[in-house]
């Protein structure tokens, strides 16, 4: 584990019109020292095919199934941060929330 990294682990289910809103916000974020995993739920709205297309540095997790929250389980193993942020795809993050929590 990388001191002061950060593992962005975001949970999605048929969430893609809310991915560029939380995925521009990390971007715009102060701290820079992080990866994202974003965790998808077996979407049917083209979710994972947005991320790859769009996102070509977010590691993406896709479930067989539909697992709700405790889908996000399945990015623990990828982590590679000292902390663990956990979000919802709905969020957007003010560009010092991660530096703020760090």
């Amino acid at each position: 584990m990388k001191k002061d990294f950060v593992s962005i682990i975001i949970v999605n289910y048929n969430g893609k019109e809310f991915l560029k809103t939380i995925l521009e916000s990390i971007e715009k974020s102060s701290f820079k020292n992080y990866e994202i995993i974003i965790v998808d739920n077996k979407s049917s709205d083209r979710s994972r095919e947005f991320i790859k297309k769009n996102y070509k540095k977010v590691k993406l997790v896709s479930n067989k199934k539909n697992l709700g929250y405790s889908g996000i389980n399945s990015a623990l193993r990828l982590c590679k941060g000292s902390y663990i942020l956990f979000l919802n795809n709905d969020m957007e993050l003010d560009k010092e929330c991660i530096k703020n929590l760090i």
